[in-house]
């Protein structure tokens, strides 16, 4: 059976709440974001004449249905954010073009901010440092200048060669505007989370500290994270593990204790600086080291590179819809220019 995208002219997407910055539940009910505005503009492309947002606890039930299975039977259109895949999705789904891309991130209460959780995030990629380098070189720039002026002769006569000065004043800025370039090449991604020095604390002695019961690792129970092969690799025991249901009590449990450890993804990093919770925490990152691996691949590739995601729908739509849907986000709605 062939079902409606849009029964009664209305697009039912599937959602869990606050997943910054791409879609999120403003205080007055609607819904803002990338994804909220990608769907506004998809809507009468698809025939729907408006948008409906069902907002899920969880992003799959015990049973591992797709939000209580609303996707496969088509109640509910689309969804954004599947962790992994199960053997069985792809019988009753299809799957898009990748729509995101986030990393995981381990993070730690901090004395001090790390994340910058500024509007500027999304545009610029450096930290703070860089800036007060570049404002050194223009004061080095400008001391040569009076320097020169004040070895002027009285009949302007010039005591040192100007062509030297303006050799020696050119250094430090051609060097730091150079290296600025680096540092952006280096670290844009388009839409990645802006970081300031990471944790003093390392991978290695965090795994070292979960395995001796010293530190636990909170996860958010309404997501897989290890296997049982994988558990003693990181955890050393689920006993060293802390759970929590909310995304604001993850968070909380973090910054009440400098022993606990939390592990996200990027939009959740997001929804904490949309919290309360940063007028009286900071939080730091623990990272890898270059070259250094987790001892697990998925969880390397999530930490250091990130992961693509992708909207699912019912395969009891029909091809040309999974086609429109496509065809927006190879074009304009890329992962590089969220």
């Amino acid at each position: 059976m062939t079902l409606s995208v849009c029964p009664n002219g209305t697009l039912h997407l599937g959602f869990v709440p606050d997943f910054f910055p791409y879609i999120w539940k403003e205080d007055y009910g609607s819904s803002s974001g990338i994804l909220a505005e990608f769907w506004s503009t998809m809507a009468p492309l698809l025939g729907c004449s408006n948008v409906d947002y069902r907002f899920y606890a969880k992003q799959r039930t015990d049973s591992g249905a797709i939000f209580d299975g609303d996707i496969a039977s088509g109640e509910t259109f689309t969804a954004v954010g599947l962790t992994w895949l199960r053997p069985n999705d792809p019988l009753s789904l299809r799957y898009t073009s990748s729509v995101i891309w986030s990393k995981m991130v381990f993070v730690e209460s901090s004395q001090s901010p790390v994340f910058q959780s500024t509007d500027l995030s999304f545009y610029a990629v450096f930290p703070t440092d860089i800036f007060i380098m570049l404002v050194a070189s223009f004061i080095v720039v400008e001391i040569f200048d009076r320097l020169h002026i004040a070895l002027m002769t009285p009949k302007g006569e010039e005591k040192i060669p100007l062509s030297i000065l303006d050799f020696l004043r050119s250094i430090p800025f051609l060097y730091w505007f150079t290296f600025l370039l680096f540092i952006w090449n280096g670290n844009f991604k388009g839409n990645t989370l802006v970081t300031s020095p990471f944790s003093q604390t390392t991978f290695s002695s965090m795994v070292a500290s979960f395995r001796g019961g010293s530190r636990k690792l909170v996860l958010n129970s309404g997501d897989n994270y290890f296997t049982q092969e994988e558990v003693p690799i990181i955890l050393g025991s689920y006993d060293n593990a802390d759970w929590c249901e909310e995304m604001e009590d993850c968070f909380q449990m973090v910054c009440n204790k400098t022993s606990r450890v939390g592990l996200f993804y990027e939009p959740d990093i997001y929804s904490f600086f949309a919290s309360n919770l940063t007028e009286t925490c900071s939080l730091a990152q623990i990272s890898l080291s270059r070259g250094q691996s987790s001892g697990i691949g998925w969880l390397t590739r999530s930490l250091k590179d990130g992961d693509f995601y992708n909207f699912v729908i019912s395969k009891q739509h029909r091809r040309w819809v999974l086609e429109k849907i496509n065809f927006a986000l190879l074009t304009v709605y890329t992962a590089e220019n969220e």
